[in-house]
């Protein structure tokens, strides 16, 4: 299992020295949100032992990786004093990753990054993130889950996953039961204008849209930023629902982006179904940064 969130200094120090070891469930206090990397194994094969150290980890540079105790760490301070975020996974599915494409072949792997992470760095070049000057607040719709963040002056001071509400699937799963529709029509529901989704969408939207709220609010007692928008992406169908129902709800215009807005594309590259490619274009602009 991999791990990435926001975390103080000392509950990463702590996550490192548990290391392969802990197998309970971290609290949001600690690093919360999970993503699966599966290796092909036999059936016969087991993961390898917990690996522990008596020596006491310390809160490693900003962006070099670090093992410790069969995991692999790497930090980033927020903007804001006191907190980090934090990407880690067992060492040896970074190995296993990395052997994948080896160097000397093309193509070669230049990083390696947790999902989350690289969704952080995938507004970056977004028009609208340069008008802000980095100020904003963004939300991220994945398949399987939801997230927010928020930048300030392009770096981050907030990250955080929405709680008992998944992604975009789950929307689809709603629509399709309370409608009585297939799957199929799901999406030219969302799209057209001949039928409203919105009875059967907002008891999924409402939550989402409230943890929203309380994200900007978060924004503005904390670090004095007031905004009256957040960017939206991810999100393949619907977004004019969306739009709407947080306007309406909670007085905040969402601006749906294109994941290639902001960055020149290659004449012949096909741009269809772009967000599901967010993930690597972040990946791709986190990667390109760093090497800059």
């Amino acid at each position: 299992m991999s791990s990435f969130g926001q975390a103080s200094a000392e509950a990463i120090v702590r996550e490192m020295a548990q290391g392969l070891g802990d197998t309970k469930t971290k609290t949001h206090t600690v690093i919360s949100t999970r993503l699966s990397l599966k290796t092909p194994q036999k059936k016969s094969e087991e993961a390898p032992p917990p690996v522990t150290s008596n020596r006491k980890p310390t809160i490693p540079p900003p962006g070099v990786p670090v093992s410790e105790n069969g995991r692999r760490f790497v930090v980033k301070p927020f903007a804001e004093e006191g907190f980090h975020l934090a990407a880690s996974l067992p060492e040896f599915q970074a190995l296993w990753l990395s052997r994948l494409l080896p160097e000397g072949h093309r193509p070669t792997a230049s990083s390696l990054q947790v999902a989350e992470s690289a969704l952080m760095a995938s507004p970056l070049l977004q028009p609208a993130f340069a008008e802000a000057k980095g100020n904003m607040l963004v939300v991220f719709v994945r398949r399987d889950a939801i997230y927010f963040a928020g930048y300030r002056k392009g770096e981050p001071v907030l990250w955080r996953r929405c709680p008992s509400v998944k992604g975009y699937e789950a929307m689809r799963s709603v629509l399709g039961k309370t409608l009585g529709v297939e799957d199929e029509l799901i999406n030219d529901i969302l799209e057209d204008a001949l039928v409203d989704p919105r009875p059967a969408l907002e008891p999924f939207l409402q939550p989402v849209l409230q943890q929203l709220d309380l994200a900007r609010a978060y924004l503005a007692g904390k670090h004095a930023m007031e905004t009256g928008s957040a960017l939206l992406l991810g999100l393949p169908y619907g977004t004019g629902h969306w739009c709407h129902m947080a306007e309406e709800s909670i007085k905040m215009k969402l601006i749906p982006a294109h994941p290639f807005d902001g960055c020149s594309l290659a004449k012949g590259v096909n741009v269809s179904d772009p967000h599901l490619h967010l993930v690597a274009l972040g990946a791709a602009i986190a990667a390109a940064e760093v090497e800059t």
